[in-house]
């Protein structure tokens, strides 16, 4: 098991608000959860080769595919505002 280490907050004339701090971490927590089941489910259709499937079947696997790129330019916004805060 990975063991992080949490960084004390250092205070710089501003009060640190956990609350936000731990919502906007739960979040994150939420979209990666979200974004992990996505790609299990691309993995699986893709299992079957592109060739073999039906052309609707192809659609939805390239739009779980833009999909999961969406959700990660998301994260990456959430993580980067939550890194200003």
């Amino acid at each position: 098991m990975v063991e992080f280490e949490i960084p004390q907050a250092v205070m710089t004339g501003r009060t640190v608000n956990v609350t936000d701090h731990t919502r906007g971490l739960t979040s994150l927590s939420s979209n990666i959860r979200t974004l992990s089941a996505k790609m299990a489910l691309l993995k699986s259709e893709m299992t079957a080769s592109l060739a073999n499937l039906p052309e609707s079947s192809r659609n939805t696997i390239f739009e779980t595919y833009d999909s999961i790129g969406q959700d990660l330019h998301v994260l990456l916004t959430d993580w980067s505002s939550g890194r200003t805060d």
